[in-house]
């Protein structure tokens, strides 16, 4: 007995001390412990008693690695204790505020009580530093623009779509006029904005199906 004792004070030493979330719920999907960090990390209360469904969840909403919204039934976790199926590093946004919050989320069944431990690590920073670089690669840093790479791929696809549809075409080809004299009279920072701002105007001057690109 006392060493049963040692080893479950072991264990609860142990999931209270590790920076990754565990939250245990029983058959009913109803939670029954919680540790510290998944009480930090979570934007909604963890509390003993609540459905976990409801807890891993942003308060304005929950979304998957494609950004779509989820239902209460697509979320993972549902999946998780219909199945009672085990799910590795799932990606889930919750949405709080107007930022999100994302989790690597883990689930698998206890046998032993019809139970369900869900685990999960919040993964934010690496997720903004991925869109970060994914951004500046498709994007032109300073007018917002895409960039010669998606410009092109964008043409060649409208391309063969008009080929396909036996349609026509438009691009224009736009430079400013006098541009060089800016530069050299009021400096590559006015330049920059002059640049900035011919952005936004054409932008604002087209469709939402158009592209707008900087060369």
């Amino acid at each position: 007995e006392d060493e049963r004792r040692a080893v479950e004070q072991l264990h609860s030493t142990v999931i209270e001390a590790v920076d990754e979330g565990i939250v245990v719920a029983d058959a009913s999907g109803i939670i029954v412990a919680a540790n510290p960090a998944a009480r930090r990390i979570l934007p909604l209360d963890a509390e003993i008693g609540a459905r976990l469904i409801d807890c891993i969840a942003g308060p304005d909403g929950t979304v998957g690695s494609d950004r779509r919204l989820l239902t209460p039934a697509d979320h993972p976790v549902a999946h998780a204790l219909a199945r009672n199926e085990a799910m590795h590093d799932v990606l889930i946004g919750l949405l709080t505020n107007d930022e999100e919050l994302w989790l690597s989320l883990s689930c698998r069944s206890l046998p032993a009580t019809s139970g369900t431990v869900c685990s999960f690590a919040d993964v934010t920073k690496v997720i903004r530093a991925q869109q970060e670089l994914s951004y500046r690669a498709t994007h032109d840093d300073l007018t917002g623009l895409c960039n010669r790479v998606v410009f092109v791929d964008d043409l060649q696809r409208a391309l063969a779509r008009g080929r396909r549809l036996q349609t026509n075409t438009a691009v224009l080809f736009i430079d400013i006029d006098r541009f060089k004299i800016v530069n050299d009279t009021l400096g590559h920072a006015s330049g920059d904005e002059v640049l900035t701002e011919v952005g936004k105007r054409l932008q604002g001057a087209t469709r939402a199906m158009d592209r707008v690109g900087r060369i």
